[in-house]
């Protein structure tokens, strides 16, 4: 268990008080880089779900309001090496556990999504990616989809998932031993760019409207509100996507991705606004 050390100055910069929770979270990161001080905060940020910025703003009091649920439990679930949602409240207790607590929708979320730092690290190279995400389905892929998508390479990749022991095979597929996980933000962001060379726009130009989908790129100039109505707007359907991409009732067999994302294109950080999940 982590003990957390009181911090004499817990208000931030603008000499706002801070929430006893936020307090807590910031106590406790405090704590750790104190016990580890040659891990920098890049570093943290490589092996867990927060941003580099964001673990800054958590250290220096900067954020008005707390990450999101399943971001601190990842956070934590680094911090004290379990994935146990029990063992994670325990390990932390006082404020942030008591908030944990009260999230019972988030915590079931994070339960079902399984943060590997190993699987993080592996999954950085784009085809190793993609392979291990068709490996997830129902049906497993083998290693001619594996060559048909990225040739040689691809077949090397997929060897090399089954070296790594994060795949096995079974009857001439390989399928995923974690079907259910998250990965780091640096890893998502690259991504997001490997799986947007997959849409094909010209090849659902004539396809049936319920099949068809909508490919659009918004921007513009708006206040702090709208950006905030969009991100509730997101989270919704984030939540109703979700669940029907992940309905083990209806697992089907077409490999669909979905991509979402709205950031501002200067340096304002989105860590500002207000966490309403």
């Amino acid at each position: 268990m982590l003990e957390t050390q009181k911090i004499t100055s817990i208000d931030n910069e603008s000499g706002e008080t801070l929430s006893p929770e936020f307090r807590h979270l910031r106590e406790i990161l405090t704590e750790y880089f104190s016990k580890h001080p040659q891990l920098t905060v890049n570093g943290l940020a490589k092996r867990c779900p927060l941003s580099e910025p964001t673990i800054r703003r958590i250290k220096k009091g900067q954020l008005k309001t707390l990450p999101s649920t399943t971001s601190i439990l990842g956070l934590l679930s680094y911090l004290c090496k379990s994935e146990d949602l029990k063992a994670i409240v325990e390990a932390f207790p006082g404020p942030i556990a008591d908030y944990l607590s009260t999230k019972t929708e988030q915590m079931e979320s994070f339960k079902n999504l399984q943060y590997s730092e190993e699987l993080s690290n592996s999954l950085k190279d784009p085809a190793k990616y993609v392979l291990y995400k068709l490996a997830t389905a129902p049906q497993g892929v083998d290693m001619e989809k594996a060559v048909e998508l990225f040739g040689i390479y691809g077949q090397r990749q997929m060897e090399s998932l089954e070296a790594e022991d994060l795949l096995y095979k079974k009857e001439g597929s390989y399928f995923a031993k974690i079907s259910s996980f998250s990965l780091s933000h640096d890893v998502f962001i690259e991504h997001f760019k490997t799986m947007a060379d997959f849409i094909k726009p010209h090849k659902h130009a004539q396809a049936h409207r319920s099949y068809s989908p909508i490919f659009t790129n918004y921007s513009g100039t708006i206040s702090k509100k709208a950006y905030s109505d969009i991100l509730k707007i997101q989270r919704t359907a984030q939540k109703k996507i979700a669940k029907i991409i992940s309905n083990d009732d209806d697992p089907g067999h077409i490999p669909t991705f979905y991509l979402s994302a709205i950031d501002t294109i200067d340096h304002l950080c989105a860590d500002e606004f207000p966490d309403d999940q």
